[in-house]
């Protein structure tokens, strides 16, 4: 299955791989990402992943992918629903800020540990969401803008100079998330990569100007029931050409594979 995901010789030769950042190492926050039975995470000193993300990860760059991850949350107790596995807003508070980056900074040096480079790291997926049905969480522009020098400085900490950070990558094809933090040199300069994603956007109507940074279109799929003709195939290939054509710099589908005991298994995604 990896050589039919990854391999240009023999298979479709993706070349970039999404996973999941899981700071803090509580065992009920591994269950809610997996969603099923029975599960493990891999548990580093503040923070884990998946086993079969981190396996997943391991196969990939083992034949050359970049991989870099996202964070669906912060801990419970830096949310204003004090729950890791539901919605909920992030608090606005220096100490979580800095305890949070020091968090991700582990993730990052978990992976390393275990074989994988992080080419870059994404401040939060969908900031502009709630949902109570998984682990989510709401950020205003302000706290993305307060954040970043902390994440930039913890991965600085943990010894990966060359890690980018990304921001805001939003539900949609949408970038109002980023103001603050473009509009501040000092924080725009720790900004590398602008990530947004693709739902309702399949004609996206361009890019704002972030002074030449690369935009990644980094999730999208079709809510419909899977039938496997080649509808949703011609669908997204328009979509990819609309996104290439605007100047996006790379454009993913979510997800690679999803099994049965997944809440969202019977669709496209």
């Amino acid at each position: 299955e990896t050589d039919q995901f990854f391999s240009p010789e023999n298979g479709l030769g993706l070349s970039l791989l999404r996973i999941r950042a899981v700071a803090d190492t509580k065992h009920e926050d591994c269950g809610c990402v997996v969603n099923a039975e029975p599960y493990k995470c891999v548990v580093g000193e503040k923070s884990q992943i998946v086993s079969g993300d981190l396996e997943t990860a391991q196969l990939a760059s083992a034949r050359g992918v970049r991989v870099f991850a996202t964070p669906w949350s912060p801990p419970g107790e830096m949310k204003s629903s004090g729950k890791y596995c539901s919605s909920g807003s992030m608090k606005e508070d220096p100490a979580n800020y800095a305890k949070y980056a020091d968090e991700l900074g582990d993730y990052v040096s978990l992976l390393h540990k275990n074989g994988v480079i992080v080419t870059a790291m994404s401040v939060q997926n969908e900031p502009d969401l709630e949902n109570k049905r998984y682990d989510t969480c709401r950020w205003t522009g302000k706290q993305i803008h307060d954040f970043i020098p902390y994440l930039s400085q913890a991965i600085h900490d943990a010894g990966f100079d060359n890690i980018k950070v990304a921001a805001p990558e939003q539900s949609t094809w949408a970038f109002d998330l980023r103001r603050e933090s473009m509009n501040v040199p000092a924080v725009a300069n720790k900004v590398s990569l602008v990530f947004g994603h693709g739902y309702d956007s399949d004609t996206p109507s361009g890019l704002p100007d972030v002074s030449g940074r690369h935009f990644w279109e980094t999730e999208v799929s079709s809510p419909r029931s899977f039938e496997g003709s080649i509808a949703d195939g011609i669908r997204f290939a328009r979509s990819i050409h609309n996104y290439m054509t605007i100047g996006a710099n790379a454009w993913m589908y979510w997800s690679l594979s999803s099994a049965g005991k997944h809440f969202n298994h019977s669709n496209n995604m």
